[in-house]
């Protein structure tokens, strides 16, 4: 009789150990409930930043040259970078964004190593004599 109670509480203990993992990932899957709708609300006084609707554009313009640049501008319509190459056409600058589009998509960011002191001193010997 002892002998069977044990089995039978062993057997049980074991079934649990094995059934956990199944039910907590099972948990893991239900919807979160929902608020009640009985509950005080948040303070509607508290500022929050209002939610971008865009990242930023490309603007394509014409200079006073006559030649058209592209601008990237943030959703603030502050000024990121610019293309300071002049294009003949609207289609030309257009090209330039998707030719810029492709590089930045593909691109590294490299460091590039400094100048030694003995390069810098002698790069502006090399710019006298030619």
């Amino acid at each position: 009789m002892r002998n069977s109670a044990r089995l039978i509480a062993l057997g049980t203990a074991l079934a649990l150990l094995v059934a956990t993992p199944v039910l907590t990932i099972a948990q893991d899957t239900k919807k979160p409930v929902a608020a009640d709708k009985t509950s005080p609300k948040k303070d509607s006084s508290a500022k929050t930043e209002p939610k971008k609707t865009s990242n930023g554009t490309i603007q394509i313009t014409e200079g006073k040259d006559g030649k058209f640049r592209y601008k990237l501008v943030d959703a603030d319509n502050k000024f990121i970078f610019g293309a300071l190459t002049g294009y003949e056409s609207k289609e030309d600058a257009a090209k330039g964004v998707q030719n810029m589009k492709d590089v930045l998509s593909t691109a590294k960011i490299t460091y590039p190593p400094k100048a030694t002191e003995s390069e810098k001193k002698s790069e502006p010997a090399k710019k006298k004599n030619s």
